[in-house]
């Protein structure tokens, strides 16, 4: 039904909308759901909207939005949108609520960091509650301030609303202690732990592993969501190995773990990655915790059967990693990984200097390889990767200029001697 999302990308029409509307009812289906996003990858879709509009071609069916980004907008006139809605469908609205987060410029676009989502959501819900019940309202929060705040009309449906938590995220559990009426979410459990499986499955079928094996590899994987807990049948060793991937997996983050997700490798070792990362992200956490900002460090498991990274974490430092681990596979000869956590000069900046040095170095000499510099700015650390050569002349030159003049100061340039 076209009302899921107005999805004009695909052609669908106002009218279309309304016209399934009409005949989803009319088929005696129970609710009408519309998505919500203000710019997902480019295209927008406002949930209430898209509901108000609904209301007006149906009498029975209940209108739900699933689910709306609340944190993107400021709570005070979402309560006025939502007790219209309800107004005009005569009690039918249900608040699905969701923290989002796919798309990281959606929330840079309406000014919002998105790391800040489940904590604006917790206060915008508190918000909304109020006003719907309370004569007046006044709130002081991080992010939402309010003094003798009003809401009129208020919803037909008493104390108001029904308030649907989606997800899967510990954050978004809370929220359903806190505010929720329902919670509904869908596990990509199962789709990781699969997709884990057949690399694994790939990885011996590339060196010509027997039928057999193959099929002792296979599982069988499943959720049961009111225990919250996972159902497998596998071999001993799958088995064992899965509940030690869960194990090191589920723990409590400090802010947000969106999903877990997998990030293949295929020329590095996986837990060598590993530990490069870890290392790298307790810097920036340490950095963070400087200035009493909340740290969270993603949680990374490895399968070395697969060569693998198994990663919880949110949504931003997702993309980190997966980017970092791109550009070390994508270079040749990588004999070691090497970070250098700066205390005086800037990464960025020494970065460039030693690029421009090594090339110097590589156009003088076509027998010497190119180390890869990328400089991490969050945690002001340099990331060195390269023949064994390399990265000992760039340590050397690192530990020169990381000094309290910095290398703003230093000029490097390439001689190529002929005698000396």
């Amino acid at each position: 039904i076209p009302t899921g999302a107005w999805n004009m990308r695909a052609g669908i029409s106002s009218e279309e909308v309304l016209d399934a509307a009409r005949k989803a009812e009319e088929a005696g289906i129970d609710g009408l759901f519309a998505g919500d996003h203000v710019t997902f990858y480019g295209n927008g879709n406002d949930g209430l909207v898209n509901l108000a509009a609904v209301a007006t071609v149906t009498e029975r069916a209940k209108l739900m939005t699933s689910v709306y980004l609340l944190a993107l907008r400021h709570p005070t006139p979402v309560a006025l949108q939502c007790a219209m809605i309800d107004q005009l469908s005569n009690g039918r609205l249900i608040l699905g609520v969701g923290i989002g987060g796919e798309d990281k410029n959606e929330w840079l676009a309406c000014g919002i960091d998105p790391r800040t989502r489940a904590r604006r959501t917790d206060e915008a819900l508190q918000i909304l509650r109020s006003l719907w019940t309370q004569e007046e309202t006044t709130f002081e929060g991080k992010y939402f301030q309010l003094k003798d705040a009003y809401c009129r009309p208020r919803p037909v449906q008493k104390p108001y609303p029904p308030i649907w938590i989606a997800g899967d995220s510990p954050p978004t559990r809370d929220l359903m202690v806190e505010h929720g009426d329902c919670w509904f979410m869908y596990s990509k459990a199962p789709e990781i732990v699969g997709d884990l499986i057949e690399k694994r499955i790939e990885a011996l079928e590339a060196i010509d592993t027997n039928k057999a094996a193959l099929e002792r590899e296979r599982i069988f994987f499943t959720i049961d969501l009111r225990s919250n807990s996972l159902i497998v049948s596998a071999s001993d060793e799958n088995f064992e190995e899965l509940v030690e991937l869960v194990r090191q997996l589920d723990i409590k983050p400090a802010q947000v773990f969106d999903l877990i997700r997998l990030v293949p490798c295929d020329r590095l070792a996986a837990a060598n990655i590993k530990d490069k990362i870890d290392e790298l992200w307790q810097r920036k956490a340490d950095l963070r915790s400087e200035v009493e900002l909340p740290t969270d460090t993603p949680v990374i498991a490895v399968d070395e059967r697969s060569n693998t990274l198994v990663i919880a974490s949110s949504l931003e430092d997702y993309d980190e990693i997966k980017e970092l681990v791109a550009q070390l596979e994508s270079r040749p000869m990588i004999d070691d990984i090497q970070l250098y956590k700066l205390m005086h000069a800037d990464a960025g900046v020494l970065q460039v200097m030693l690029d421009e040095l090594f090339q110097g170095v590589q156009s003088a000499s076509e027998a010497f390889t190119p180390p890869t510099i990328i400089a991490d700015k969050r945690a002001n650390t340099l990331i060195i990767a390269g023949p064994r050569d390399a990265l000992e002349k760039a340590a050397d030159i690192v530990a020169r200029l990381d000094v309290k003049a910095g290398p703003m100061t230093a000029v490097l340039e390439v001689y190529s001697l002929t005698y000396a």
